[in-house]
C-alpha cells in the first residue's frame, strides 16, 4: 500500500464518520422533529437555546452541548447513551431504553423516565447541581429522587426496578 491509497483510506473514513453525525448549532425557539431511519448516526446539539426536540427513531448516541432551556422527548431508544455537557435547565423525557447517560458541568436538569424501560439504566453526573430523576408510568409519578449536591465531584446512579440507587 503506498501513500496515495493511505491518504484516500484516510478520507474515506473521515467522509463516512462525518456523514453519521446530524448537527443542530446556534438554533432558537424552534420545534424540531428529528426521525431520520439511520441506526448508526450520533445527534450533535450545541449552543441552541429554547428549543423544543422529538426524536422519533433509534440513533446511536444525543451529545448537548452549552444549550439552555431546552425540552427533549426521546421516544427510541439512544444505542450507545447521551452526553449532557455545560447546560442549564434541560429537560428530557426518555419513552424507551438508553443504558448509560452522563451529565458534567450541568445545572437545573429533569430526566423523566418510563419505568418499562428504565431498569438497568445508568447516570453519571460530574460537576452538576439540582438534577432530578423522575420514574414515572405516564399517568402519575411512581418515584422521584433528586440530587442536589452542590457541584458534586462525581455520582452513579443506577435505576432498577422503579428504585434510583447511588452507586458512588
Amino acid at each position: 500500500m503506498d501513500s496515495r491509497d493511505i491518504i484516500e483510506n484516510v478520507f474515506n473514513s473521515w467522509q463516512t464518520c462525518k456523514n453519521n453525525h446530524t448537527y443542530i448549532e446556534n438554533i432558537s425557539n424552534r420545534k424540531i422533529i428529528l426521525d431520520d431511519e439511520s441506526l448508526k448516526k450520533t445527534i450533535y446539539i450545541e449552543n441552541c437555546n429554547f428549543l423544543d426536540i422529538n426524536l422519533i427513531n433509534k440513533f446511536n448516541h444525543l451529545i448537548l452541548i452549552n444549550c439552555q432551556n431546552i425540552i427533549l422527548h426521546i421516544k427510541h431508544t439512544l444505542i450507545s447513551g447521551m452526553t449532557i455537557l455545560h447546560s442549564k435547565n434541560i429537560t428530557i423525557k426518555v419513552d424507551n431504553t438508553i443504558n448509560f447517560s452522563e451529565v458534567s458541568n450541568s445545572d437545573n436538569c429533569i430526566f423523566i423516565y418510563n419505568k418499562l424501560s428504565s431498569d438497568n439504566t445508568y447516570i453519571n453526573t460530574n460537576f452538576c447541581y439540582n438534577i432530578n430523576f423522575i420514574i414515572s408510568d405516564n399517568f402519575f409519578f411512581k418515584k422521584y429522587m433528586e440530587c442536589m449536591s452542590f457541584f458534586s465531584l462525581s455520582e452513579l446512579f443506577y435505576i432498577n426496578e422503579l428504585n434510583l440507587i447511588r452507586l458512588i
